[in-house]
């Protein structure tokens, strides 16, 4: 693919019903850990763990302490890829994410940015799909033995179908534009 456009990935959550996600622009000059930063604000993530991509036999990990220059361009990824990106080993937030398409730049605009997406990211440290899922029904039963501490712990506010594409930018881009 040529680098005079941008990227356009989906980013899917994996192993959660209904699907959580998100599309990003992003350019292919960024550096992976660009892309995780980006992948991490669309999200909602908070950047606490460690994390990796995986893509065409490679996989590149980052504990934080190493910088890698490491372009997207670098990976030469070409439309209808998919790219494995696993967040917080222990429990193992593993998400699909494919590029969709190059589009063209728009020079008014800023990158990276969130187009579209649905549904909350699950609160750090839930136990990995199968113990976010298991909160969440433990929250639709107020009678569980456990509810109240759960919904103390996810917080008073947590709606699994909350997702605001104008937070989500605003926060990419104090990340990014004010560096």
């Amino acid at each position: 693919m040529n680098t005079h456009g941008i990227y356009q990935f989906k980013i899917s959550l994996l192993d959660i019903k209904p699907l959580i996600w998100r599309r990003i622009l992003i350019e292919p000059e960024n550096t992976l850990e660009d892309f995780h930063q980006a992948i991490q604000l669309s999200m909602g993530w908070e950047d606490y763990h460690l994390y990796s991509f995986n893509y065409g036999g490679q996989s590149f990990k980052f504990d934080g302490n190493v910088r890698s220059s490491t372009k997207l361009t670098d990976l030469k990824i070409k439309k209808g890829d998919e790219i494995l990106y696993v967040y917080d080993f222990g429990d193992g937030w593993e998400h699909k994410i494919e590029l969709e398409a190059l589009i063209p730049r728009t020079k008014e605009l800023f990158y990276p940015r969130c187009t579209d997406g649905k549904r909350s990211c699950p609160p750090e440290d839930s136990g990995g799909p199968f113990g976010y899922l298991e909160k969440l029904k433990i929250l639709k039963n107020k009678k569980h033995p456990e509810h109240e501490e759960i919904f103390e712990w996810m917080g008073k506010n947590f709606d699994p179908e909350y997702f605001d594409l104008n937070e989500v930018n605003t926060d990419m881009r104090d990340a990014f534009v004010s560096t």
